[in-house]
């Protein structure tokens, strides 16, 4: 009976360790699918453009567990590398950037190795990798070798960027200008040029016919006349371009913290001009400075282009109906046979055509609006914050206390001025008032005099019922 016993108790044992390595097992599944599920989410093939906080998301994702999920986020990457889709790999590449500047060093050991290395090198090598996707390399090893290059056991970074900088030097990124100031006489000159070549384009004067003067003798014969030249037509002048924003043509990083970090894509609104050749831009609420190189201008549209791109939009949107009877068509077809006949039919033929010509334009207007939102979102939020900061500063409240502050500031710096010290500080000075210190000498308060005074017992050494001191009696 004790072996069943210990028998069965084992079997209950083994039941309970395999119900909780499934349950293990399960959970790390769950853990596993959800950062694939992030990782894929980051480098989807739908997506035209990075979207950082889904690389945030993976990010935060791996360092609930860098040490589980670092070598399950490069593996995948790997993979993501070896598509051919072009959106994945550029979508990718910049994963591989977040992870390694987010992910602590245990992600850059990752990263940093030969057989990593050599996968992007043999993308270079690769004659049918698109140019886009070559530059995109460079410009990841060029960052990674800045993060790393204090590493030594990084090394493998810098030996492939060298690599590239010799092999390819085509997909370099421009190099940035140096840091000069405008002087005031540059300054000057521009400001003059620019205003001349305004007033001459302004005042510009028609060409004129050349008059015959009238001669003050006459003439012993007259001169045949010139027949009149047609008047040239005038020069209509065309409105100067203007912008405020310019789209990054590269990415962009650097150590120093007054140059902004930016992508390629990102439109970055225009502030000032700086230097010769840099300017201070806003981008994603983040205020810094941009080489001139690195971006090129976006004019604002003209009235004429504004009504060509709503006649684009219009002409677009009409075609959702042709879209909808494209989609039924398709959902009809609920056989082999029915799907050969439909796609052997001219009108489907016709209309396929017709619905598939505007799927380039609509990502494009998709995109037009995505970054008009994320503008009004940075819009609002800055608008946000400086309603905020004008509440506070025009709160009554805080004004009065800004006031009551700024008047004990100014007491302070009168007393240290005057070396007046209040009646406290001479407290701290000369140690404690004197009630306290007879407290401590004595034990008792002295009391005040009313002609009335504890008297301590010889005997007991208690105090005993205050005399009066006239009736006390006279010693003799």
């Amino acid at each position: 009976m004790a072996v069943a016993h210990g028998s069965t108790a084992s079997s209950v044992l083994g039941k309970s360790f395999d119900a909780g390595h499934k349950q293990q097992t399960f959970t790390e599944a769950g853990w596993m699918s959800s950062l694939d599920s992030l990782i894929n989410k980051a480098t989807d093939a739908t997506l035209t453009q990075d979207n950082w906080q889904y690389n945030l998301d993976v990010c935060d994702k791996i360092l609930e567990d860098p040490e589980q999920y670092c070598s399950k986020a490069i593996d995948a990457l790997r993979y993501k590398l070896s598509l051919k889709d072009g959106n994945v790999l550029l979508r990718s590449l910049t994963l591989l950037v977040a992870i390694a500047e987010n992910c602590g060093s245990r992600a850059q050991q990752l990263i940093a190795t030969k057989s990593f290395m050599q996968l992007l090198l043999s993308k270079m090598r690769d004659p049918q990798t698109h140019r886009e996707i070559k530059t995109k390399i460079t410009t990841v090893l060029a960052q990674l070798d800045d993060s790393f290059h204090r590493d030594p056991s990084l090394k493998p970074v810098s030996e492939a960027y060298r690599e590239v900088k010799l092999s390819f030097p085509q997909y370099l990124a421009p190099t940035k200008p140096q840091k000069f100031e405008l002087k005031d006489e540059d300054a000057d000159l521009r400001t003059a040029i620019e205003l001349s070549l305004r007033e001459s384009q302004r005042q510009q004067p028609l060409p004129e016919i050349p008059q015959v003067e009238a001669q003050p003798q006459v003439q012993p014969q007259a001169q045949p006349q010139a027949p009149a030249q047609p008047q040239a037509p005038a020069q209509v002048q065309q409105p100067q371009r203007t912008f405020s924003r310019v789209r990054a043509l590269y990415d962009s990083f650097s150590n120093d913290p007054a140059d902004l970090k930016f992508h390629k894509g990102d439109v970055i609104t225009v502030i000032e001009r700086v230097y010769k050749d840099w300017g201070k831009g806003s981008l994603r609420g983040v205020i810094g400075l941009f080489p001139f190189n690195y971006v090129t201008p976006l004019y604002d549209p003209t009235p004429e282009e504004l009504m060509q791109e709503q006649l684009k939009e219009q002409e677009i949107l009409s075609r959702s109906a042709d879209v909808e009877k494209l989609l039924v068509l398709l959902t009809r077809a609920s056989n082999d046979e029915e799907s050969l006949a439909l796609t052997q039919s001219e009108e489907f033929k016709t209309l396929y055509q017709r619905v598939v010509l505007i799927k380039p334009e609509l990502a494009t207007l998709i995109d037009k609006y995505r970054q008009r939102k994320d503008d009004l979102m940075d819009l609002y939020g800055k608008l946000k914050t400086a309603t905020i900061s004008y509440e506070e500063m025009t709160d009554p409240i805080k004004q009065q206390q800004y006031h009551y502050t700024q008047q004990y500031q100014q007491q302070q710096v009168q007393q240290q001025q005057t070396g007046y010290q209040p009646q406290q500080v001479q407290q701290q000075q000369t140690g404690y008032p004197q009630q306290q210190v007879q407290l401590q000498q004595t034990g008792y308060p002295q009391q005040q005099q009313t002609g009335q005074q504890q008297v301590p017992s010889q005997a007991t050494g208690n105090y005993q019922q205050p005399l009066n001191y006239q009736q006390a009696p006279y010693p003799r």
